[in-house]
């Protein structure tokens, strides 16, 4: 069976969802709860607070944290996203395959997350995204 996911991040005036970096930080890691495995199909991040703001945007299988994490150029699914106009657009018909990473005491429990470097930043910066999936349940 098909079925076709999304995660959502932002304010929709009754619950804000919106991914926060906070002032004086220029990179923020949003882990995404995923099934084990899937194919990313795309991937839509937008700066709220500041439209003309330069960031790029990663999509990677791994936190980067331990003692000996691998290097970001191997985690990434998809190619790093420069923004244009305040905000970035991936996109892909046939999809790009991703495992999820295995986090905490649940076995069920599979991450992907949302790298967001901003080139430089003075408050609080807020943007809205949406990262969109298939999987293919063979069960």
């Amino acid at each position: 069976m098909l079925a076709i996911n999304q995660k959502l991040f932002y304010n929709n005036g009754v619950k804000d969802t919106s991914i926060k970096v906070p002032a004086g930080n220029t990179s923020f890691l949003v882990p995404i709860s995923v099934p084990k495995t899937g194919l990313i199909h795309r991937v839509v991040v937008h700066c709220v607070t500041n439209p003309s703001l330069s960031f790029t945007v990663d999509l990677v299988w791994h936190d980067g944290s331990g003692s000996n994490p691998p290097p970001v150029e191997i985690t990434k699914v998809i190619p790093s996203q420069a923004a244009s106009g305040g905000t970035v657009f991936w996109s892909s018909d046939v999809g790009v395959p991703f495992k999820g990473v295995q986090e905490g005491a649940n076995p069920t429990e599979y991450y992907i997350y949302l790298k967001i470097t901003l080139s430089a930043q003075a408050g609080d910066t807020y943007f809205a995204a949406a990262v969109l999936w298939r999987t293919v349940d063979i069960w």
